[in-house]
């Protein structure tokens, strides 16, 4: 099965208390424009390199995305879930996640 979603994180933004990291999220046949975006934010730590950061932010923007679903397939009867994917019907549009 081949991915549907390619995710790259790219911006990184220094503040004081951490690393925001924008983590883009794009069709993987058609990976130069987004779909969406999310400001991540990363806790520092010493040591770590640029590879530590983009792969956490990655890995909790996965996370965000399966708990928007989530609360979606919860709140709303439209949903159906197939074979571990969330289809999303409202409106005569349609979007999938996995």
């Amino acid at each position: 099965m081949s991915k549907k979603y390619e995710y790259s994180a790219n911006d990184f933004t220094h503040t004081d208390s951490g690393i925001n990291v924008c983590v883009c999220v794009s069709l993987s046949n058609f990976n130069l424009l987004p779909i969406f975006t999310l400001s991540v934010p990363a806790e520092k730590k010493d040591g770590k390199d640029i590879d530590y950061y983009r792969s956490e932010a990655i890995k909790k923007a996965k996370e965000v995305i399966v708990d928007i679903a989530k609360e979606v397939n919860r709140n709303d009867r439209n949903i159906v879930e197939l074979q571990g994917n969330y289809h999303i019907d409202m409106d005569s549009r349609a979007a999938a996640f996995s």
